[in-house]
């Protein structure tokens, strides 16, 4: 961090690294326009580095990702990001002869774009801190998303005049009237026309491009299936309208239900883990200490005094999943399967 400060600096150390820092790059004592503008650039970095270093959760997880991944900033970033968009703002009622209940939404960016991420059961167990690839669409890095070669070669629609939409106004009453909006067939709702043989290159005239981008998953232990997070900005492009901004991405977690392990079929139930043990006829009537690993490779002790009942459950009390978005910690729950052999069925006869 541009603090200067070490990994253990109290918190009085850094508010002195930070009025050192904050006087050192004051925009006052820029030489011209250019270094202002730095100064000022500086002044924000600092005053995000000081916010994460006094806050002991962003601390915790700059450090952790920083380490791992070199990622702490877009690790903070996301950290932070936990919350919806605005479903609705800004609706246009400049428009005539429209009915004002009828309410057309501008949209602000391109809209969310949703990714299912699946986890094994020992992912959804302990969390994970990973790199995450995604396939965009974004504006052409060749003609800036006009889909042209060259920006002469792209004009104003003439036949829409630039809105993209056909106007159908018709009187439905006696002085009243409604309009309709059609899709302009010749521009295809983009209010742009390029010229014949002179599309772009790169992206054959869509103005949008694949590229592979990257985020930063950070899942808790204890997620399940359905679970949704949202990255902003980090969506694809509109495909009309390639000068909004860039939509969110919104990824979904998708957690497997049951899986086989070391020999054991473990299943899940809300955060409970369950799994059908077998024992002897012997541990059946004097009672068992199992010693069983989950999963995610932690020993579960399982003890049982006098008999056991073939299906009977046992507990073992805050073994299961860990409490995550208000679901409690859940419990380890053993099912005993008692096996009789020939062996056994001998010494009873």
């Amino acid at each position: 961090m541009c603090l200067e400060v070490d990994k253990a600096t109290d918190t009085a150390a850094i508010k002195k690294a930070h009025r050192k820092q904050s006087l050192r790059f004051h925009p006052d004592r820029a030489l011209d326009q250019d270094e202002r503008e730095e100064f000022v650039e500086k002044q924000s970095q600092l005053n995000d580095a000081m916010n994460v270093l006094l806050n002991p959760e962003k601390r915790e997880v700059y450090d952790k990702a920083q380490f791992l991944t070199g990622m702490g900033e877009e690790a903070v970033r996301t950290f932070e990001s936990h919350k919806q968009p605005e479903a609705y703002k800004n609706f246009d009622l400049s428009q005539k002869n429209i009915d004002p209940t009828k309410m057309v939404r501008h949209k602000e960016k391109a809209d969310t774009k949703e990714m299912e991420v699946n986890l094994t059961f020992k992912q959804c167990m302990t969390g994970i801190f990973q790199k995450q690839e995604v396939d965009r669409r974004v504006r052409c890095s060749h003609c800036k998303g006009t889909g042209a070669d060259k920006h002469e070669h792209h004009h104003t629609c003439k036949y829409c005049n630039g809105r993209g939409k056909w106007a159908d106004i018709a009187e439905i009453l006696p002085g009243i009237t409604k309009e309709k909006n059609y899709v302009c067939d010749y521009c295809s709702g983009t209010g742009k026309h390029i010229d014949h043989d002179h599309t772009c290159d790169v992206c054959n005239g869509t103005g949008l491009e694949a590229k592979k981008d990257e985020i930063l998953m950070i899942i808790k232990a204890g997620v399940f299936s359905g679970y949704k997070h949202t990255y902003e900005d980090m969506g694809d492009f509109d495909e009309i309208d390639h000068k909004l901004p860039s939509g969110d991405l919104q990824v979904t977690i998708q957690c497997p239900q049951e899986e086989l392990f070391n020999g054991i079929v473990f299943s899940r139930q809300d955060q409970n883990i369950i799994a059908r043990i077998n024992i002897t006829l012997v541990e059946a009537l004097h009672g068992f200490n199992k010693s069983i690993t989950l999963p995610d490779g932690h020993d579960v002790l399982v003890t049982k005094q006098g008999i056991t009942q073939n299906n009977e459950e046992i507990q073992i009390a805050e073994a299961g999943f860990s409490t995550f978005e208000g679901r409690q910690i859940g419990n380890f729950i053993m099912i005993a399967n008692v096996v009789i052999t020939d062996e056994d069925r001998t010494s009873f006869m």
